[in-house]
């Protein structure tokens, strides 16, 4: 801790402004991924529906990440703009929620309202992350992040576990409580935001977007490609897999109070141990490990093998974030040899990963669609698939290193 807080005291505001949004970003974030996923299913019973929430909260990506970064750009506005917008639709997103409860299909209405506020809100932050952190200071500031994502892993679900505990035999009133009381946390950003600096990014040009798709850049394109399918789809399919097994809310929300613990800790102990030439090596490591406990976990899923799988994941998993939100921010800032186009990067690639991710849920659709098979079996084929991405994402980032580090060396020897 010591180690820690010397290094946390050596950020400025700006960055520091920056962690706390994220944080408070993951508050939220948390309770989505999880608890909104078993919302849909225990409304419409098929897995089927949750994904088409999906398919349209990460299709609002084209509208309040892209399309919202394009027409800020081109109009020369603030970026700063876009966490107002995100506020609005954000709050719109529970309103719809809380007033239409019982009008089961209006959820689709609050996945693009919420999207379009998730997107928004995440192009303004990558913005200042990008304009803001150092290459030198990404592993510990991914870390922090990280651990307090963890943090509230643990203090969320009590607090949920809590809210249905007290609340059991009043019907539905524990969702009403969390829509109603999600929308004012979004409130805390505001003593943060006013700490960033005024930007307005360069103009889109076309010659940035075509820097982007350049063969020299096809590691770089690989890996987003298969990152973008590294932690939505697993996350999915985890919170159902817990409730099929844990069968309610409040069982689930108390065993991941229970068992997240731990990595808060070892997250913590590995910030100040993290830096740029060890990460790789840890990423792999932690890669490995996923895809071999959603392999055991899609052959039986059983309480017991859902507790070792959620012991390892709460250790390897954040470990394996960690990295690839710093490789996600280094090849943003390098892809393009303009450093003030980074904004133009950011924002062909996250309609790149937007196909991606639409083409996979599609495929999904399509096949449990015209596979009638039972849950178990949909969950099952879901989970022994989940791991591809996560590897093959890896395999990348190794090979644009060894690219990288390979030209280094040409570089140097024809210097000297």
């Amino acid at each position: 801790m010591k180690h820690i807080i010397e290094n946390y005291k050596q950020l400025n505001i700006k960055n520091k402004s920056l962690i706390y949004l994220m944080w408070i970003y993951f508050f939220w974030h948390i309770i989505t991924w999880i608890f909104i996923n078993i919302y849909v299913f225990k409304l419409f019973q098929n897995i089927i529906s949750v994904l088409a929430y999906n398919l349209v909260l990460y299709s609002s990506a084209l509208i309040g990440f892209s399309l919202m970064g394009f027409v800020i750009s081109a109009l020369q506005k603030n970026i700063k703009i876009s966490f107002f917008l995100s506020y609005i639709s954000f709050m719109l997103s529970f309103l719809v929620l809380f007033i239409f409860r019982d009008a089961h299909y209006m959820v689709f209405l609050f996945a693009f309202l919420y999207g379009f506020w998730f997107w928004n809100y995440r192009c303004a932050i990558h913005t200042y992350e990008l304009k803001e952190t150092s290459q030198e200071q990404r592993d510990f500031y991914s870390s922090i992040i990280t651990a307090w994502e963890n943090t509230l892993t643990i203090l969320t679900p009590f607090l949920i576990s809590f809210i249905f505990f007290a609340t059991k035999n009043i019907g539905t009133l524990a969702y009403s409580i969390i829509f109603a009381f999600l929308p004012l946390t979004y409130v805390l950003s505001f003593f943060f935001i006013k700490n960033l600096p005024n930007f307005t990014p360069d103009k889109i040009s076309k010659k940035d977007i075509r820097n982007f798709f350049e063969m020299d850049k096809i590691y770089n394109l690989a890996y987003f490609f298969f990152s973008s399918q590294t932690w939505n789809m697993p996350r999915i399919l985890i919170s159902l897999v817990s409730l099929y097994i844990l069968k309610t809310e409040l069982n689930i929300w108390i065993f991941q109070w229970i068992v997240w613990f731990l990595s808060v800790i070892f997250v913590l102990f590995l910030s100040h141990r993290r830096h740029s030439d060890n990460r790789a090596k840890l990423m792999f490591i932690s890669a490995l490990f996923i895809c071999l406990n959603f392999i055991v976990l899609g052959f039986n899923l059983t309480l017991v093998n859902l507790i070792i799988f959620t012991l390892i994941d709460l250790i390897v998993a954040p470990t394996y974030r960690v990295s690839e939100h710093v490789y996600d921010l280094k090849y943003m800032s390098e892809i393009n040899p303009n450093n003030n186009s980074f904004f133009a990067t950011m924002i062909s690639r996250e309609i790149f990963m937007w196909l991606w991710r639409a083409f996979f849920l599609l495929t999904l659709i399509i096949f449990f669609y015209f596979n009638n098979e039972e849950l178990s079996i949909h969950l099952k084929i879901g989970i022994i698939i989940a791991w591809i991405p996560t590897l093959l994402s890896t395999l990348f980032v190794f090979l644009e290193e060894k690219r990288l580090n390979s030209l280094s060396s040409n570089s140097h020897s024809s210097k000297e």
